[in-house]
């Protein structure tokens, strides 16, 4: 998946019709009315007579003449409207998980010419209000996210810790059996206690804020890499500056969805994992050798690339995602101002 960059205002113009530009309306007026004034002419300079009633070589000659015309004019028409089939079929071919993509024919009527250039700009503001929208959505659910996680470790963590407490003393002074049964309680409380803290972790990784974005996709990789059993390299290059907190986000929830996919199709090989930043891109590249997507479960499949590419839109980043038997690379160019 790529992200071509949008036209400039100055293709945009040259998009637009042109006064000197035929109009398709006048065109088609014209190609008929030359069929007619060819046809008419031949008849006028030809021997053929029509005489009353229409013998059967007149009638066939007639028929034969009729049929020539239609024929002609079909044939004109046609390669005049084939402009239209082939704007169509490239409209249909826009893809809204793929921004930039605009239409490139080259028309010479003045309508089909408009056309083009109103369809470019209407792509233009559909991706524009649809990514400010967007960022604006991924802002507030962060925030939210953000609340929700403060009050889960805050309040519901901190119950449950003292929760732990309280069955600690009491078990040392109760009987036996009593005590079996607050031990169970008390190994089943703690288990509570790391699933909240996975749903917190979920919700809104705090190693982002502790640690920024470099560490963070370090921790990342050696927790997968344990869990999953696979060896992840990683190669992280020291930023300049910290991103804003929405890009930073994206880039670990993409790297996240990434590693998960690799640990799942790479067949133990190695996973490598490079952030790198340079005066206008960040770039994060996960890489595997295993034998690609195409073994994989399609469903899946379909919703984590199509997640990562919705990911990658909100911050105008250009996703790209290359599979084949020999390896699988996932590589997302964020421009480093995105906020």
């Amino acid at each position: 998946m790529t992200a071509a960059p949008p036209p400039s205002r100055n293709d945009m113009r040259m998009e637009r019709p042109r006064l000197r530009m035929a109009s398709l309306f006048w065109k088609v007026f014209g190609l008929n009315a030359a069929v007619f004034i060819v046809a008419g002419l031949l008849l006028a300079l030809s021997p053929l007579t029509v005489s009353s009633p229409v013998t059967l070589g007149q009638a066939t000659t007639l028929v034969a003449g009729i049929a020539l015309m239609l024929l002609i004019d079909l044939a004109l028409l046609r390669r005049s409207m084939a402009p239209l089939g082939e704007l169509a079929s490239m409209m249909r071919r826009v893809d809204p998980l793929r921004p930039g993509q605009r239409v490139r024919l080259a028309v010479r009527d003045r309508e089909l010419c408009e056309l083009v250039g109103s369809f470019n700009e209407m792509l233009d503001r559909l991706e524009a209000e649809r990514r400010i929208s967007a960022l604006r959505e991924a802002q507030a659910t962060d925030a939210e996210q953000r609340r929700i996680a403060a009050e889960l470790h805050d309040e519901i963590g901190q119950r449950l810790t003292v929760l732990l407490l309280m069955l600690a003393n009491v078990e040392t002074d109760a009987d036996p059996e009593i005590a079996r049964r607050l031990r169970e309680a008390r190994v089943l409380t703690r288990e509570i206690v790391e699933d909240l803290r996975d749903v917190v972790v979920r919700l809104r990784p705090a190693v982002l804020d502790e640690l920024g974005l470099a560490n963070a996709l370090i921790a990342l990789t050696r927790t997968i890499g344990h869990q999953a059993g696979a060896p992840v390299e990683t190669r992280i290059a020291e930023l300049p500056r910290e991103p804003p907190p929405v890009l930073s986000l994206v880039i670990y929830r993409i790297a996240q969805e990434a590693l998960t996919n690799a640990v799942r199709h790479a067949d133990g090989s190695v996973i490598r994992l490079v952030l790198s930043q340079d005066d206008n891109f960040i770039r994060l590249q996960v890489a595997d050798e295993g034998p690609g997507l195409g073994d994989g479960d399609p469903q899946k499949r379909g919703s984590g690339l199509r997640s990562m590419a919705e990911r990658a839109l909100l911050v105008g980043a250009a996703l790209r995602v290359d599979s084949s038997p020999t390896g699988t690379v996932v590589c997302l160019d964020a421009p480093a101002a995105s906020s």
